[in-house]
């Protein structure tokens, strides 16, 4: 949980920051308002935090875009829109890093599901560098291909496979069936919240989301897969699994 909370909080400020001129402040305030309370819901669903908290924060939000617009402030509609994007993707999306792990095998789950993406994305780099020919999306991210993707897919499928078959070895309820059709899921759509990100960063004129990573961008660079591998998982253990 604290480390969601972390990694979210600053994509939530990387989001702010990519976006939210002339109102950041109002922006990030917003962003973060988002994300803290769905996150507080998750982990205390009996209290009902979520309508009522994302209610005030939009509330807040908005006023701060009534006043900024009665001072003559340039597009004062930046902060609300800002806020409730990013807040509804980073929150949303984001709870499901929580909603996984707090599955029964909820580590095991995790462990099939993170490492999907993170096979996907590197084979998909060393195949698409090698083999690549064929542009996937070139106006919004013109060093990948379709070799490259469909090998990241593949190998995607394979990894978690057998690290789902490694798992049932120590008590999970996972098979190598289980694991290939996640790779097949994540390793196929993880790829939206990757070009969904880069085609963001490419309307306002910037490669990567902050540089708090040297050479690899900021944790929004990072999570935007992640994020799509949490969702597709959890998703799947609750319709399939349990």
């Amino acid at each position: 949980m604290r480390a969601a909370l972390l990694a979210l909080s600053i994509a939530g400020w990387e989001w702010a920051r990519l976006f939210g001129q002339p109102g950041f402040t109002g922006s990030l305030a917003g962003v973060l308002g988002l994300i803290w309370v769905m996150l507080l819901d998750v982990q205390l669903p009996e209290r009902g935090l979520m309508g009522p908290g994302v209610a005030l924060v939009l509330m807040l939000t908005l006023l701060q875009m009534v006043i900024r617009t009665g001072r003559n402030y340039p597009h004062p509609e930046n902060s609300f829109m800002v806020a409730l994007a990013g807040g509804l993707y980073l929150g949303w999306m984001g709870i499901h890093l929580v909603l996984l792990r707090n599955l029964p095998d909820g580590m095991y789950w995790t462990l099939i599901a993170l490492p999907a993406i993170f096979a996907a994305d590197t084979l998909a780099y060393i195949f698409g560098r090698l083999l690549g020919r064929h542009k996937l999306a070139p106006r919004i991210s013109p060093g990948k291909t379709w070799e490259g993707y469909i090998a990241g897919v593949i190998g995607a499928v394979v990894i978690t496979g057998l690290l789902a078959a490694l798992w049932a070895t120590q008590g999970a309820a996972s098979t190598f069936a289980d694991g290939a059709i996640i790779g097949l899921l994540v390793g196929g759509l993880g790829v939206v919240g990757d070009l969904g990100i880069s085609a963001f960063k490419r309307q306002m004129g910037v490669k990567d989301s902050s540089h708090l990573l040297p050479g690899h961008g900021g944790i929004l660079d990072r999570l935007d897969s992640v994020l799509v591998a949490a969702a597709v998982g959890y998703y799947y253990v609750v319709w399939f699994i349990l």
